[in-house]
């Protein structure tokens, strides 16, 4: 095969199993390259790229790109290693050296900076063996940070860079270096400090807190000294959600006087507000790991040096940012295995779960729908009627686009706003925020229920809120509120496909659910979301769809393939075990955190 021919059935390939890093090439301004494609000596390929001052660095050598590469494996060991690590593809010729030499066990990370750089390696390469394998990882075009996180667990690791690339963008490839030896190193050893911790126990049944029990379990278990308030001993009406804030703040100030934490730690900012004053009185660190849409923080929580956020999904990231908070990183969610694993089912838990297809979440906020009843003319009023039915119904449709942009384009397709100003956009955001979320909760309901409308004939059992009750097609089985802890890991156990039904506060990330079906060893069968195939391998180890018609086509052809369905989740259950619990987690966060805060 000649080497142009290579690069249609690479990008074929790259599509189905890297779709993100595939639309970033199809982006990619190929009129207007960087690279200077060059002969070599030995007529090899080769080239020069403009490095970070834009003088240009021979990525591979002028004379022998393949003995170039073949020297750089004379002096490096890695036989033994798990995981290992390239740093800079180039165009390639150290990848397919490495292959060469590779194990069956070992698994193969590829970082790139350049996403050009990589579209040269697909012309120049026939990566089907790389494209169809669960072992090797392609990342392109991402930030330090994104790269680093995207690696996966990081132990018995070796890292291999190449020279030309390491030379072009020694900031990028040096420091993603370093972090990477730094978590090892951290892996390998005990944490020599041990922190003090204040955090909190929330008084509600929510994902919230269970987030927040497996996260101070984790913290415990990594032997750090936790200190946790309970805000149910300062519950004053729990049902308009009133609390004692004053005994709160008294409690924790005592608290801080006597504990001296190195920091504060909670999830989606549960009691932060209620001892702001107190942690700004005595400058105390305080952490935020949010499983929510940060649409109100600005409202309480100003940008603060002290202030640290962890975000379950990045594309938050650069908002913050944008908006002044200075330290905010990417945190995806987790399982905690002691709860979430397999078990052995009675015949009561079978008589109870058992069945084909399962769906466990709330149909919609209960408080939400009750504001939208009682302020729906309102919210005609504010945007008009037709603005916000046409809202609904597009975001019920595509649950990744952010409600505050949608709601500005629908307002200027209908004429309502004809000059949008960055004034007004900020008007929105500070203003109406808590009307979008109402809104916003209305369209999942809407688009939950039309999911599960889809393939009612199949047979389909829904469990938590009585909002499911409205679906009344046949084949639709309401099973009720099912217990997080003590219920939820039966079902995922015994249904053959659980679905996972993402709600728009998730515009790339992926929630609880799917960790918590993968530590039960679960076949899930879930929506896209750009995380799914960042953290686990498409086809392999997750089976997702993006619309109603491709959801009922691969529930029946995975009812009918139930050897394909074990398969797919026992590797599922393996990733996940491997690496994304909450000991992985909180790991991740301590070691972002010991450098900045201690």
């Amino acid at each position: 095969m000649e080497a142009s021919q290579y690069l249609e059935k690479n990008l074929i390939l790259l599509k189905e199993k890297e779709p993100v890093l595939f639309q970033k090439i199809e982006k990619l301004n190929k009129a207007t390259p960087l690279a200077i494609i060059k002969p070599a000596k030995n007529l090899q390929i080769t080239g020069q790229y403009p490095d970070e001052k834009e003088a240009l660095i021979w990525i591979h050598s002028p004379i022998n790109p393949s003995r170039e590469a073949e020297k750089t494996f004379s002096r490096i060991e890695f036989e033994t290693c798990q995981k290992i690590i390239l740093l800079g593809l180039g165009f390639g010729y150290v990848l397919f050296e490495l292959m060469k030499r590779v194990k069956p066990f070992q698994e193969i990370v590829v970082i790139e900076k350049e996403v050009e750089l990589f579209y040269h390696s697909l012309y120049l390469f026939d990566y089907k063996d790389l494209l169809t394998s669960t072992k090797v990882r392609l990342l392109a075009g991402l930030e330090i940070e994104e790269s680093f996180n995207l690696i996966g667990s990081i132990g018995n690791t070796k890292v291999i860079s190449t020279e030309g690339c390491q030379r072009a963008f020694p900031d990028y490839y040096l420091k993603l270096e370093k972090m990477i030896l730094e978590s090892a190193y951290h892996q390998i050893t005990t944490l020599k400090k041990r922190l003090k911790i204040i955090s909190f126990m929330d008084f509600r049944l929510s994902g919230t807190r269970y987030i927040l029990e497996d996260s101070l379990a984790a913290l415990s278990e990594l032997d750090q000294e936790v200190y946790v308030i309970d805000l149910n001993k300062f519950v004053l009406d729990r049902e308009k959600n009133l609390l004692n804030e004053k005994n709160i703040a008294l409690i924790a100030e005592k608290a801080i006087e006597e504990i001296k934490p190195n920091f504060i730690f909670t999830v989606t900012c549960v009691g932060l507000k209620f001892i702001l004053e107190v942690i700004k009185r005595f400058k105390i660190p305080y952490v935020s790991w949010f499983a929510d849409a940060p649409v109100s923080i600005s409202t309480i929580f100003k940008p603060d040096p002290l202030f640290f956020i962890f975000m379950w999904d990045k594309t938050y990231i650069k908002e913050l940012n944008d908006m002044g908070y200075e330290h905010v990183y990417y945190l995806p969610l987790a399982t905690n295995p002691k709860i979430f694993k397999r078990m052995e089912l009675s015949k009561e838990d079978k008589e109870r779960y058992a069945g084909g297809i399962s769906f466990a979440g709330m149909l919609a906020d209960p408080y939400a729908t009750k504001m939208y009843k009682k302020h729906r003319a309102l919210f005609n009023e504010m945007f008009s009627k037709k603005v916000v039915d046409k809202l609904i119904k597009t975001l019920s449709q595509d649950p990744t686009l952010s409600i505050l942009d949608l709601l500005i384009d629908i307002q200027e397709q209908e004429g309502v706003i004809k000059d949008i100003s960055l004034e007004y956009k900020e008007y929105l955001k500070e203003r109406v925020s808590n009307h979008l979320e109402i809104i916003d909760c209305i369209s999942m309901r809407k688009y939950r229920k039309n999911t599960i409308r889809a393939i009612a004939d199949l047979g389909v059992k829904v469990y938590g809120d009585k909002g499911w009750l409205e679906v009344k097609q046949e084949g639709v089985k309401y099973g009720g509120y099912i217990h997080n802890r003590s219920e939820l890991p039966r079902l995922y156990n015994a249904s053959e496909i659980n679905l996972n039904i993402t709600v728009s506060q998730l515009r790339t990330a992926i929630n609880m659910r799917v960790f918590d079906i993968g530590g039960c060893g679960g076949f899930m069968l879930s929506d896209y979301r750009e995380d799914l195939v960042n953290l686990f391998s498409k086809d392999t180890e997750v089976i997702f769809y993006k619309n109603n018609n491709e959801l009922r086509e691969k529930i029946i052809y995975f009812l009918y393939h139930p050897e394909e369905r074990r398969k797919i989740a026992e590797a599922f259950h393996k990733k996940v075990l491997e690496e994304h619990t909450y000991l992985h987690r909180l790991k991740k966060m301590l070691s972002i955190l010991k450098d900045k805060i201690t």
